[in-house]
């Protein structure tokens, strides 16, 4: 398997490209077009990944056509199918894996080493289930990051001091988390990473590989943009790339911020660890003395990189190919990536920090005044740069759904929108147009106003039913069509909840079982509806 890095993606997706073009050359070079019912395969994390791949090869080559792009996990589970290593994935998935959980649970619950369970559930069904959702997704991790732990559990075995040390409130838990485990496996189907391991640690034989020919793989197997792989995932395509070396060659598309060996690199909890293995002083005041700011980030943004990052060499060959280039700029966020690229620990004193727009931070107080704030800063820089297109634009937020509706206020309105315009041939804006946008990584509900509301349904019972709760239901579009409301309607609805005095829950008994309140009814719906039937 060849590992090629780089620290630009723009970099690494031009070099797949190309990897692209020259194999379909290869396998047709009079036209130098290749065979078309012949795929080619770049295995990604998402298919937001898969789509930027898309397009870009399609710049690059002039057209993009007979690429698969195979999610990771699906990936290996059809692999290791046709290669004769079935796993039953609809066994261990996380919704099956979660009712099976949630069979067991009861029975479990009675343990002496499961009090913890009985007390969290409380004989209700709807926390056992939740449970049984939080465990499945537990399970799951542990099969694709610790199978050494799940495989110690059905050994009747314990995982080592050290281990739980370093894993805080494992030792608390491991006992029932062990027995569960060991009752999920009275199963005969093996579990996915019981099926990864017995392929990792076949031997090579005809009838492999003649499964291996049946695949049909192409010439170039690539993995892009993932940067992050359990061990296993890794030894997995290192044991594939052996097997397939004659026809197929692997290609591991990695993107590092780091050209420089980084793994000595300590956070300071990892420093104060050793320290305190070695006898020594927790505390040294040169530890915040000289930090710098490369070292500060890669430390802080970049373990999983770093470790995923030693999992590759491991795995590697020694051909790999590096890809890495500084900027070359002056900026401050130019010095800051180049000083990560060669892991400096001093940069240029020289840039003037007030004139350098590279970083900008501003502190607004409310999100609405955040999206005000960005669409004005996007709206300045396609002013300054003709060049520049709504696709060069990323936006993050920790939370979309909060934003959604103020991105749809202020990218909507004209009022905003009314200085942004075409430029003529004297530079001047003549034609008023919208940036165009599009918001990724929203749920069901944000996308259906019908979802949204019957989700909100369903959750009235675990509520307190208050009146803005219910009025807000009542908002929706399609269930004021279904009741032939209107707006209107609303508003007088509105008025009567007020005018009744109805602040929350259905009725006396609904308060007793919920918060043991006795004969209290007041300010209740039932409250407010005798008040409204008797005027």
């Amino acid at each position: 398997m060849n590992i090629i890095s780089s620290n630009k993606l723009e970099t690494l997706v031009t070099g797949l490209a190309e990897i692209i073009k020259n194999s379909n050359r290869e396998s047709n070079p009079q036209k130098g077009f290749g065979n078309f019912t012949q795929k080619d395969l770049v295995i990604v994390q998402s298919a937001s990944m898969a789509k930027w791949i898309n397009l870009q090869i399609a710049e690059k080559n002039s057209i993009s056509a007979q690429i698969e792009f195979p999610l990771l996990k699906a990936f290996i589970l059809n692999t290791l199918t046709v290669l004769g290593f079935p796993s039953q994935n609809d066994t261990w998935n996380r919704e099956t894996l979660t009712w099976r959980i949630y069979k067991i649970l009861p029975e479990l619950e009675e343990l002496e080493v499961a009090a913890v369970l009985k007390k969290y559930c409380q004989g209700e069904e709807s926390r056992r289930h939740q449970l049984a959702e939080q465990i499945s997704g537990l399970f799951d991790e542990y099969m694709i990051y610790r199978p050494d732990w799940l495989k110690l559990w059905e050994n009747q075995q314990s995982i080592p001091a050290e281990n739980i040390k370093m894993q805080k409130g494992l030792n608390a838990h491991e006992p029932w988390q062990s027995e569960l485990w060991r009752r999920l496996t009275v199963e005969e189907s093996p579990a996915f990473h019981q099926t990864l391991e017995n392929f990792i640690q076949s031997a090579h034989s005809i009838e492999l590989a003649d499964n291996i020919d049946a695949m049909k793989l192409p010439r170039t197997l690539s993995i892009f943009g993932i940067s992050n792989m359990p061990e296993i995932f890794i030894q997995f395509f290192e044991k594939l790339s052996a097997l397939t070396e004659k026809n197929t060659t692997i290609n591991m598309y990695y993107f590092s911020p780091c050209r420089e060996y980084w793994d000595d690199l300590e956070t300071k909890g990892e420093h104060f660890r050793r320290q305190e293995q070695d006898g020594e002083s927790q505390f040294d005041s040169r530890d915040d003395e000289n930090a710098t700011v490369s070292y500060e980030l890669l430390k802080s943004w970049g373990l999983l990189g770093r470790d995923f990052l030693n999992n590759l060499i491991d795995h590697s060959n020694p051909g790999s190919e590096d890809l890495y280039e500084a900027s070359g700029r002056s900026s401050l966020l130019s010095q800051i990536q180049d000083g990560i690229l060669d892991l400096k620990d001093e940069f240029d004193q020289n840039v003037e920090l007030k004139e350098d727009k590279s970083i900008i931070v501003n502190a607004c107080h409310t999100p609405l005044r955040e999206l005000e704030v960005l669409h004005d800063h996007i709206r300045s820089l396609m002013e300054v740069d003709d060049s520049l297109e709504p696709r060069d634009f990323l936006v993050l937020c920790p939370d979309i759904t909060l934003y959604t509706p103020y991105i749809k206020s202020i990218f909507e309105n004209d009022d905003f929108n009314e200085q942004l315009a075409a430029q003529d041939e004297n530079g001047k804006f003549t034609q008023k147009f919208k940036i165009p946008y599009s918001i990724s990584d929203r749920s069901l509900c944000d996308n259906s106003d019908i979802v949204k509301t019957f989700m909100q349904i369903l959750a009235l019972p675990k509520g307190r039913l208050t009146s803005n709760e219910i009025l807000n239901i009542l908002e929706s579009p399609a269930l004021l069509a279904k009741f032939s409301l209107s707006l209107d309607d609303l508003d007088i609805i509105r008025e009567w909840v007020k005018n009744s005095a109805i602040r929350w829950g259905k009725d006396s008994d609904f308060r007793k079982d919920l918060l043991g309140l006795d004969d209290f009814k007041q300010n209740s719906w039932d409250f407010g509806f005798e008040r409204l039937l008797t005027g």
